[in-house]
């Protein structure tokens, strides 16, 4: 107490003291946090903006390379048809060149960009002079034209200017990379500090954490538990929808064929009765009954096909081939099957199903966007898993990127099934798709309606 009967003010300072901490640990959280944001946002946009001009830079010496070489071995083989591609490739390179140029901003490196584009008016002069002269049958022209001192020198002008501007560019990127490392460091710095304070004051806060990271813990499970919902939910729809596929094969194949067929025969006895025709129309007519028939019946048998293959009644093994078969026949691409699955095999017909889905939707995706040369598919069962290994050497993608290759619907049936699904893959390097599905798992009755 002081002399006038009033409290001591040391309390009031200590609480004041508290709080001046507490906002100096927000203020200082706020600006490490501002600043670490902008770095971020800032290193990436830089980032996104060197990785895009770096992409051309090396997309624009392969193009003119392509073109270079399309335009040689069209001369020395004296072939025209070599430069089929050249208009396509030409256009991309002009493309990219015009896209380097609006993507940069760096006037160092915009003095690059015009000696290229103006070293590519030069060869494209050049190469559609060559291209008129083998045209015209005039090879030793074209070639003189190809070969001379002037394309050659264009051509290292061309590719010194590409280089220098990759070199330019990578030392800018190391640079800016350097920086904004500092800039990191600083900032994390701060943000020790700022954290090692919080940590000094917030200790009484410490049970309201506890209490907020056992909520956490129980959203986790109920999330958990809505996923397991959602995927029996898919799994009873695709059970139902596999089902409903496999009464209308059944159908289709004992109702329609069975009348049909007895059309037929029907319409066979006719030419017997009308034998003493004299025209001979009819028999004519009732053959090309029969044709249409005979034509009715075969489409009837490509839709039980495809609504459920007929080879899956006999196995897994021989639906593959089957449909490996058709996919030869109907596009023509070279297709392997390696069978490896045990003789003495039984596979029930969900999970027979559900695989012989997964290849169908994996050469689908092939057909559709792959644009490969060759096929491999590979059947075996290893410590009760049966794998399936789909590959190709097509073009391949970057998952993320592209969403419409049918990759979630393999997945999530490969899920329902108590397995899994990989797809390793990358531009330019093919795809595999890798099912792996437990044989000594029980499904859920969800998934038992497929059958």
């Amino acid at each position: 107490m002081t002399d006038s009967g009033l409290p001591s003010p040391k309390p009031v300072r200590v609480h004041l003291t508290l709080r001046a901490w507490l906002n100096l640990i927000v203020v200082m959280l706020i600006l490490t946090t501002g600043l670490s944001v902008y770095v971020d946002v800032r290193d990436h946009a830089l980032h996104v903006q060197h990785l895009e001009i770096k992409n051309r830079l090396q997309e624009i010496p392969r193009l003119k390379q392509q073109l270079s070489s399309m335009l040689e071995i069209a001369v020395l083989d004296r072939n025209i048809l070599r430069t089929g591609n050249y208009e396509d490739v030409n256009s991309r390179l002009g493309s990219s060149l015009e896209s380097l140029a609006e993507l940069n901003h760096n006037p160092r490196l915009s003095s690059e960009i015009p000696a290229m584009r103006d070293a590519r008016v030069k060869l494209q002069i050049i190469e559609a002079s060559a291209i008129e002269r083998m045209r015209a049958g005039q090879w030793q022209e074209a070639r003189l034209l190809l070969f001379s001192d002037a394309y050659v020198r264009a051509t290292a002008v061309f590719d010194l200017d590409a280089a220098s501007a990759q070199a330019f560019l990578d030392g800018e990127l190391a640079a800016e990379v350097q920086l904004f490392d500092r800039l990191r460091a600083a900032t994390l710095a701060l943000r020790l500090v700022a954290l090692a304070l919080l940590l000094w004051v917030g200790a009484r806060y410490s049970r309201q954490l506890r209490q907020q990271l056992r909520e956490q813990t129980r959203s986790q499970a109920d999330l958990s538990a809505t996923q397991k919902t959602l995927r029996d939910l898919t799994a009873h729809e695709q059970a139902e929808r596999e089902a409903g596929r496999k009464r209308v094969a059944q159908e289709i194949h004992d109702e329609l064929g069975q009348r049909l067929t007895v059309l037929r025969m029907d319409v066979a006895m006719l030419p017997r009765a009308v034998a003493a025709d004299p025209a001979g129309l009819l028999p004519a007519r009732v053959a090309g009954l029969k044709a249409g028939i005979d034509g009715v019946l075969s489409i009837v048998r490509d839709i039980a096909g495809k609504l459920r293959p007929a080879a899956l009644e006999i196995g897994l093994a021989p639906a593959a081939e089957a449909l490996l078969q058709e996919f030869r026949e109907t596009l023509g691409i070279p297709c392997e099957l390696e069978n490896r699955l045990p003789a003495n095999l039984v596979l029930d017909d969900v999970r027979a199903t559900g695989v012989f889905r997964i290849l169908q939707e994996s050469l689908t995706n092939i057909a559709r966007h792959a644009q490969a040369r060759q096929i491999k598919v590979s059947l075996s069962v290893r410590d009760q898993v049966l794998r399936l290994l789909v590959q190709d050497d097509g073009q391949g993608f970057v998952e993320g990127k592209n969403t419409a290759f049918g990759v979630p619907g393999m997945r999530e049936r490969a899920t329902s099934l108590g397995g899994s699904l990989r797809i390793y893959s990358g531009l330019n390097a093919g795809t595999t798709v890798e099912a792996l599905i437990p044989l000594d798992v029980a499904l859920s009755p969800a998934t038992k309606i497929r059958s």
